[in-house]
């Protein structure tokens, strides 16, 4: 499984703008092949500051993504909305480490491989 998060932080005036451009978005990714799950979150401290998550089964699922023509369209949204900021994660879950010497079993320590492209 490849995760995806991330934050972007866009212009208040075009806070929005930038909620419906993120609807079109997840409606699409949605119904993708390969998407576990497509999520975006508007942090209720600093508005005009969203959050990201995604689950894809595959790396050529989340690449498909990427260029899918409402994938690019979002992005230059985007751009046209004044970001201010941005930054994105991609991990490899299937690299994951388990750390079997932890406290207890419900507080496993986990390390996460950064996904290389």
């Amino acid at each position: 499984m490849i995760v995806v998060t991330g934050l972007i932080k866009v212009a208040p005036e075009n806070r929005i703008l930038t909620i419906a451009a993120a609807r079109m978005l997840m409606r699409h990714s949605r119904k993708e092949p390969g998407n576990a799950t497509y999520q975006f979150y508007e942090d209720i401290d600093d508005p005009a500051t969203f959050r990201f998550y995604e689950e894809w089964y595959s790396k050529q699922a989340l690449m498909r993504h990427i260029r899918a023509d409402y994938t690019v369209e979002f992005r230059r949204a985007l751009a046209r909305f004044g970001v201010l900021s941005i930054d994105i994660q991609r991990f490899d879950t299937s690299q994951l480490d388990i750390n079997e010497q932890h406290s207890t079993p419900q507080e496993p320590r986990l390390r996460l491989a950064p996904l290389a492209y």
